[in-house]
């Protein structure tokens, strides 16, 4: 279901890109655009797909993103020249319960990501939070959500800790508090209250 990312660099210079998703209905597109030059590369064509979730790496060099064809979804990486296209994970074949990756988020070092996906076996409480080592391609849940509370994946502080967004798995309950994760171990902290909400 995993394995480890193959990182070859390539030489692109100073190119300033923004990277971005256009998904139709017969074929989805992940495209690079050179501010420079104003052209646009088309990095990934995908034919009966959507590709979401796409972001750049700290060093400008690979693309991570989200896709889905037909049921089955993956995580993929790309190198900014469009090549070196490799799968990082997939979910299994035909798993009616996984039917959404999300919140993808890439650590500054390049070697950890983060990303949401429904919890089978404790459906349907709120997603749980899965960890894929880049080097290894060692995946392991590292946060499952409890007693009505869920969680969304913001920004990484650091390389070892993940900032959440705290929300409630009951209906009309508006956005809750902030929480870090500790990737090391699965542990959340409070750090912030949001107040004013309701």
């Amino acid at each position: 279901q995993a394995r480890a990312a193959v990182m070859l660099r390539h030489a692109t210079g100073k190119q300033q890109s923004l990277v971005y998703t256009y998904n139709s209905q017969t074929a989805a597109l992940l495209i690079r655009y050179d501010i420079g030059s104003r052209q646009k590369t088309t990095l990934v064509s995908l034919n009966n797909a959507i590709i979401s979730n796409a972001q750049l790496s700290a060093d400008g060099q690979f693309v991570l993103f989200a896709t889905q064809v037909t049921n089955r979804l993956a995580i993929q990486m790309v190198r900014i020249d469009g090549q070196e296209l490799q799968t990082l994970y997939c979910t299994p074949e035909n798993d009616n319960a996984i039917n959404f990756i999300d919140n993808l988020l890439w650590s500054p070092d390049q070697q950890a990501i983060v990303f949401r996906i429904p919890d089978p076996t404790h459906a349907p409480v709120a997603p749980i939070i899965k960890l894929l080592h880049v080097d290894s391609g060692q995946v392991q849940t590292i946060l499952v959500p409890q007693a009505h509370t869920g969680y969304i994946p913001q920004a990484w502080f650091g390389n070892t800790h993940v900032y959440l967004q705290g929300y409630s798995t009951d209906q009309g309950v508006s956005p809750q508090d902030v929480y870090l994760l500790d990737t090391r171990n699965g542990t959340t902290k409070r750090v912030a209250l949001i107040q004013g909400y309701g």
